[in-house]
């Protein structure tokens, strides 16, 4: 499995700073064409095949949902047209983005062209970072184990913004898009194909691909640290190769005063909620309770691209948390690394075990800010819902 580690498809991005004309777009396997809702209801903005896409509108509308056209050239270019209006809020530019990109993706283009007519230039860097985060989404090949290996989807490879009054920086844009995408990856791979042995291999060869320092604490270093509440969730299972992995982003340069950033992960491998042992339906999908520490892992390489002028430690804590004869039980007292001392309420709260520790263990040398990541206990859906989403919009102004 870590021969397999995903490599992103590049995008080469264009920025002509010029308005869209025939010749160009005819050039072009596909374009997205996003207008204002304004554009329907007042003047229509001048594009290439602007008038023949403006008949096939109906009359009356005041906002479009996604349409589909053929433009007559010799390429046969999909043209996808939508409006938005002013205004919208991130997660709706990224949800149109999303199903624009899906559309145009239907006629397997290798090259794609965006048109934003008739948007001030503030929106047009909105729609246009939304529209390049989702073709780089889009370009994301998951894990596949079926017998019948169909041929991959064809990668957006060539992308070209017209228009514009200066050229926009999607630097951040792709390296989330990257991060986004490796841990994805991970987390759809099975729980047979992603034991911490294996997760580890992986990890290891990622590092040495990008230059971090890689060091793996196991149970015997673990033990020799006091890790008591980590092992106490590791203990249950029959392999011995449970650890907390660390990795460490260095900067070329960086100032003697500036503090590092501390990333800690939860990588529980397979959650059986150990002795307090989940039902089928809770345990279905439990492959997936590492993904705290994937996301962890894309953190770190979105911040390597972007190659941030600070120190970044990853602290990943790779486990499974078993049922058998070692298993550790309900009331049982562990001591963690800090010396604090823990009763254990419920074996099925694992995630807070094991990354007491590794929390205690990446605080050590006091980082400017910890961040832990980690799958939710299942008692914020019943707080929240499903149908909550936080969206704050993000300007341009406000990388």
């Amino acid at each position: 499995m870590t021969s397999k580690l995903p490599q992103p498809h590049k995008i080469e991005i264009k920025q002509p700073l010029t308005a869209a004309d025939t010749a160009r777009v005819d050039t072009l396997d596909a374009v997205i064409i996003l207008l204002p809702e304004s554009a329907l209801q007042k003047r229509w903005p001048e594009f290439p095949y602007s008038e023949r896409l403006h008949k096939r509108l109906p009359e009356g509308k005041k906002t479009l949902a996604l349409m589909r056209a053929d433009l007559p050239n010799s390429r046969g270019t999909v043209a996808v047209l939508a409006s938005c209006k002013t205004g919208a809020s991130t997660f709706e530019r990224l949800t149109l983005a999303r199903k624009a990109v899906a559309r145009a993706r239907d006629a397997k283009p290798a090259s794609l062209g965006l048109l934003l007519p008739g948007w001030a230039e503030d929106e047009r860097a909105l729609h246009a970072e939304a529209l390049v985060a989702a073709v780089a989404a889009a370009n994301f090949e998951p894990p596949s184990f079926k017998s019948e290996k169909k041929d991959a989807a064809q990668p957006i490879t060539g992308l070209t913004l017209f228009g514009g009054n200066r050229p926009l920086d999607f630097v951040r844009t792709l390296a989330e898009a990257e991060g986004n995408g490796l841990a994805r990856w991970l987390t759809l791979l099975p729980a047979n194909h992603l034991t911490p042995t294996e997760y580890r291999g992986c990890v290891k060869d990622l590092a040495k691909r990008e230059g971090w320092t890689f060091e793996f604490l196991d149970e015997k270093r673990l033990t020799k640290l006091g890790a008591g509440s980590f092992l106490a969730v590791s203990q249950g299972s029959e392999v011995r190769d449970a650890g907390i992995v660390h990795l460490s982003f260095k900067p070329t340069r960086v100032a003697p005063s500036t503090r590092a950033l501390a990333l800690v992960g939860k990588g529980i491998c397979y959650d059986t909620g150990g002795v307090n042992l989940k039902s089928a339906k809770s345990m279905f999908g439990m492959h997936g309770d590492m993904q705290g520490s994937a996301v962890a892992l894309g953190t770190l390489l979105a911040l390597t691209r972007l190659k941030v002028p600070f120190r970044v430690d990853a602290w990943l804590a790779l486990a499974r948390n078993q049922i058998g004869p070692k298993a550790y039980t309900q009331n049982d007292v562990v001591t963690a690394s800090n010396g604090v001392t823990i009763e254990v309420v419920h074996t099925d709260a694992e995630g807070r075990m094991v990354l007491a520790d590794a929390l205690a263990l990446a605080t050590r040398d006091k980082p400017a800010l910890a961040l832990d990541y980690a799958t939710l206990t299942g008692s914020c859906v019943t707080a929240l819902g499903t149908r909550a989403s936080d969206a704050a919009p993000r300007t341009q102004g406000s990388r």
